[in-house]
């Protein structure tokens, strides 16, 4: 019979899951705020003047500038019909380049498709853009410029175009934008012939588009990440997915944004101090993230410029390190307060990354390539799986006694446990054991989760195929659509979820010792939680998931040690554990009694 207690105390622990994931307690009780309309999201804490010139009036005079003219002349309307939009193309993206404002009202790369199968385009929304413009309170976004780029060009050599406007007060403002061919990144340039010093703010005001159809906000990561220069010298995302509105200061080496699988990130020339305001922007059938964010920074001109890389990519990880610039850490980010994990965590997943590239090297099927990959880490793990398997043998010899021990002390806990102790001491065995036998196995946790992590965020794995019905490794596999939803599980069923779950349920099985009713509480329980956990988990993360199960009770099956051997290895345990050198006060104890 299990234990009421346990039973208890799963239940309420489940319900507590429940409870705090619910709409009512975060947004009832917390008071967190459900994303807004952009037109809605909370605007910027000064006002932001707007100015409109006429292409009618912007024309080189004879002295080579641009002369000013009355913002009244045309409407907003009328500016965008006389505007012109230029194409830039380099094989990796094509940009679409709009003169009203000089921003990029799409950002397109051929490789991906979205979930609707159209070539992927990193623009949430194309009216707001990308590398917005602001300087001294005057929104450059609802100008005219004027540029002699054509209408259409490809890069095949470095490449600068130049966007031109002129203020009333005759002001000049240029944006020039630097493509080089066959790479991600860009450089812009924004600069004052005049030299203006005041204050400026640049961005991504439009928001980074969603590839994916559906996105779990509770699973997912913070849009934003920024690195941090001076003392901290470090990654880190202060901006809560629950934020509508935050603002982060102080010395920053980059800022970026991204969607599951893209992302765009802002590189100042130089380390400075910058406010980058960020503002969520809501969920919309052009976005599709409900946790999309704009981004601009706000900095002043030094010498009437300001100098720009901007990193627009898919978010794959050879090509995050490339950068040299530990862009990698918007994927995979540890935490220092755990072993320095914020160094090494990083460096583990994009190992195996690595490795899983090179398996699919041999064989271009990312399937295999994961089994593969399993494969490599169980061999790897052998010799700790070993010594646990070992120390978990050692404490089945022993469960006879436990058991004894267990109904003779079966109401008092505290005799039970010093009972416990003592055949622990006369039979050789460390009070530890079972942690001992843990030991090994809390050693492969961070490469166990280093691989779910790293397969859950490869773009390696989106469409990928498989073999039969799984065609999308990134995804949840489907054997069978259900014609309803239920809660925590979907509106599927998964043979590879089922196939984890039960041999999840035999690897435990395996491994329990002795009749303790709260480990056949746990042979039966997470099996079954992680169920219905995991049916919407990708399928790349359950294949990995089944095959290492699987493998784990081959290895249990195979490794087998003799008994006798192992009350050898006792009583050896025994005097190195319990025949240690008295110390100075047992020597004293053992003169008393003398």
């Amino acid at each position: 019979m299990f234990n009421k207690n346990f039973i208890i105390a799963f239940a309420l622990i489940f319900a507590s899951f429940v409870f705090f994931n619910g709409d009512f307690w975060n947004y009832k009780i917390l008071g967190k705020e459900k994303p807004v309309p952009a037109s809605a999201a909370p605007a910027a804490e000064k006002s932001v003047k707007t100015h409109t010139s006429a292409p009618a009036e912007i024309k080189e005079t004879t002295e080579n500038k641009l002369a000013p003219v009355d913002s009244t002349v045309l409407s907003v309307d009328s500016l965008k019909q006389l505007s012109k939009t230029i194409i830039v193309s380099n094989g990796l993206y094509t940009a679409r380049i709009s003169t009203y404002g000089a921003i990029a009202t799409a950002w397109s790369i051929p490789e991906y498709k979205d979930f609707k199968g159209k070539t992927y385009n990193l623009v949430s929304d194309t009216a707001l853009g990308i590398f917005n413009l602001e300087i001294e309170g005057v929104d450059f976004d609802k100008t005219l410029f004027t540029t002699d780029a054509p209408d259409s060009q490809y890069i095949t050599t470095e490449t600068s175009i130049s966007f031109k406007t002129v203020t009333l007060e005759g002001k000049t403002v240029e944006k020039v934008f630097t493509f080089r061919p066959k790479a991600y990144d860009i450089t812009v340039k924004l600069s004052s012939t005049d030299n203006i010093k005041g204050k400026y703010q640049f961005g991504w005001k439009g928001g980074i588009r969603e590839s994916e159809k559906d996105v779990d906000t509770k699973l997912a990561d913070q849009s934003l990440t920024f690195y941090l220069g001076g003392e901290e010298d470090d990654v880190d995302r202060p901006v809560e997915n629950d934020d509508t509105a935050k603002d982060v200061e102080g010395l920053l080496k980059w800022a970026s944004l991204r969607s599951k699988y893209f992302s765009g990130t802002f590189v100042p020339d130089s380390v400075g101090d910058f406010t980058v305001y960020t503002r969520k922007i809501a969920k919309t059938e052009e976005s599709g993230n409900p946790l999309n964010f704009s981004l601009v920074y706000e900095g002043r001109l030094e010498q009437g410029s300001a100098l720009y890389k901007v990193i627009l990519i898919p978010s794959r990880h050879s090509i995050l390190t490339s950068y040299n610039i530990q862009l990698e850490k918007i994927l995979f980010k540890g935490y220092a307060v755990f072993f320095k994990a914020d160094i090494w965590f990083p460096k583990l997943c994009g190992l195996l990354l690595t490795l899983l590239n090179y398996f699919y090297g041999l064989i271009p099927n990312y399937g295999i390539a994961i089994l593969l990959l399993t494969l490599l880490t169980k061999i790897v793990t052998l010799p700790l799986t070993i010594k646990s398997t070992r120390s978990m043998a050692r404490m089945k010899l022993m469960a006879p006694k436990i058991k004894v021990i267990q109904e003779k002390h079966k109401g008092d806990p505290m005799a039970q446990q010093q009972a416990m102790m003592k055949m622990y001491k006369d039979e050789g065995i460390s009070p530890l054991g079972g942690a001992g036998g843990c030991l090994p196995m809390i050693l492969q946790m961070p490469i166990f989760i280093a691989l779910f992590v790293a397969l859950r965020k490869a773009i390696e794995l989106r469409g990928a195929d498989f073999a039969f019905w799984i065609h999308d490794l990134s995804a949840p596999e489907v054997l069978v659509a259900l014609p309803f939803s239920i809660p925590f599980f979907g509106a599927h069923l998964s043979l590879l979820n089922i196939i984890m779950a039960v041999s999840m349920f035999f690897q435990s099985k395996q491994t329990m010792t002795g009749n303790d009713p709260n480990q056949k509480m746990m042979v039966y329980f997470m099996p079954v939680m992680m169920f219905f956990m995991f049916n919407n988990m990708p399928a790349g993360l359950l294949l990995y998931w089944s095959l290492s199960n699987i493998l784990g009770i081959a290895q249990n099956f195979f490794i087998k040690f003799d008994p006798e051997e192992l009350k050898k290895d006792t009583v050896k345990k025994k005097k190195s554990l319990w025949g240690k050198k008295p110390s100075y006060n047992e020597i004293l104890k053992r003169m008393g009694k003398k």
